[in-house]
C-alpha cells in the first residue's frame, strides 16, 4: 500500500556555505598583482617596517600601561596603609559621584582599552610578519603590503575621518594562513564593531571591581567573595571571547568586500552575512516593541 505524498510545495533554499567557492588558503593567495620593486625599494623596505615593528611595539607597551597599570598605580600611591577606604582622597560623601560615573566610565574605558591593545598588537603582528617576508629572498619579486582607505566612518578615528576615511596601512598582500590572521586581529581593533564593545563592557566590569576591592581593601570572608567574582567575570570574558570567534573574520574594511578576503580562510561570506542580516533584524524587533 502506497503513501500519498505531501502536495505541499518544498521551500528553495539559498546558497550554504559549500556553494560558495571559499580558498582554504593552504596556497597563497594576492590580493592586488605581484609588482616587482626597485633595488631601491627592496632594501629601504628591510629598514620601513623593522622601524615601524619597532614603533609599534613601543605603543603596544604604553597602550598596556595605560590601560593595565596606570590606574592601579596612581591608586595605591594615594591610599594609605589602611587602603583606600582610610585614604583622605577618598571621601564618603563624594559616594554619589561614583554612582554615577563608574557606570558611565565601565564600557567607555573598556572599549578604549580592548581598542589599543588589539589595534597596537594587530600592527605589531603585521608590520613583524612583513619585516620578515623583507628579508626572505622568496619576497623580493613582490610588494609585500598595502593601504586601504576606510568609508562611512567604519573605522575608528577623528570625527573628520567619517567623510575623509582612515587609511589602513600594513595590510599584506600576499595572503597566507598566518597573515590572515594578523590582519584579522589588526582589522578588529581598527573597525568599529559589536564584539569590541561587548568585551570591552566586560573587561571593564572585571577591571573596576578589581580594582576596587584589592586597592579597599576587601577583608575577611569578602575577600575570598571578591576573588570568586573576579575569576566569574573573567570566564564570562573568556567566553564571549570564543562565543564571538566566528564573527571577527567578517570585520573588514567595504573595500575588501567580494575580494579573495572575504572568500579565503577562515571567512563564511555567506554565514556570516545572514548572521548579521538575523541580528539587524532582532535589534529592529526589539527596537520597535518598546513603547
Amino acid at each position: 500500500m502506497s503513501t500519498a505524498r505531501s502536495s505541499r510545495p518544498t521551500k528553495a533554499k539559498g546558497p550554504t556555505v559549500s556553494d560558495v567557492a571559499v580558498d582554504p588558503l593552504r596556497e597563497p593567495v594576492f590580493l592586488v598583482p605581484a609588482v616587482p620593486p626597485s633595488r631601491a625599494r627592496l632594501v629601504g623596505r628591510v629598514f620601513a617596517y623593522l622601524g615601524l615593528t619597532v614603533l609599534w611595539l613601543v605603543l603596544l607597551a604604553i597602550a598596556l600601561f595605560a590601560t593595565v597599570a596606570a590606574l592601579p598605580g596612581a591608586a595605591g600611591s594615594a591610599t594609605s596603609d589602611g587602603g583606600l577606604a582610610a585614604s583622605h582622597a577618598f571621601h564618603r560623601s563624594d559616594s554619589w559621584l561614583a554612582i554615577i560615573f563608574i557606570p558611565l566610565l565601565v564600557p567607555l574605558f573598556g572599549f578604549v582599552a580592548v581598542f589599543l591593545v588589539q589595534a597596537t598588537f594587530g600592527m605589531v603582528l603585521t608590520s613583524a610578519m612583513l619585516f620578515l617576508r623583507s628579508l626572505n629572498p622568496a619576497y623580493r619579486h613582490e610588494q609585500l603590503s598595502m593601504t586601504i582607505r576606510s568609508s562611512d566612518g567604519e573605522a575608528v578615528g577623528p570625527a573628520l575621518t567619517a567623510v575623509t576615511g582612515v587609511g589602513l596601512s600594513l595590510v599584506p598582500v600576499r595572503l597566507t594562513r598566518l597573515s590572515k590572521v594578523a590582519t584579522i586581529i589588526q582589522f578588529n581593533g581598527w573597525i568599529v564593531n559589536g564584539s569590541t564593545f561587548a568585551i570591552g563592557f566586560i573587561w571593564g566590569l572585571v577591571y573596576f571591581f578589581t580594582i576596587t576591592w584589592t586597592l579597599w581593601p576587601a577583608t575577611g570572608t569578602a575577600a575570598p567573595i571578591c576573588q570568586v567574582v573576579t575569576g566569574l567575570l573573567g570566564a564570562w570574558m573568556l567566553f564571549e571571547i570564543w562565543r564571538r570567534r566566528h564573527r571577527y573574520p567578517g570585520v573588514m574594511p567595504a573595500q575588501l568586500e567580494g575580494t579573495a578576503y572575504e572568500r579565503s580562510w577562515p571567512n563564511r561570506p555567506i554565514a556570516q552575512k545572514a548572521a548579521a542580516k538575523k541580528r539587524t533584524v532582532k535589534m529592529a524587533a526589539k527596537n520597535a516593541s518598546r513603547p
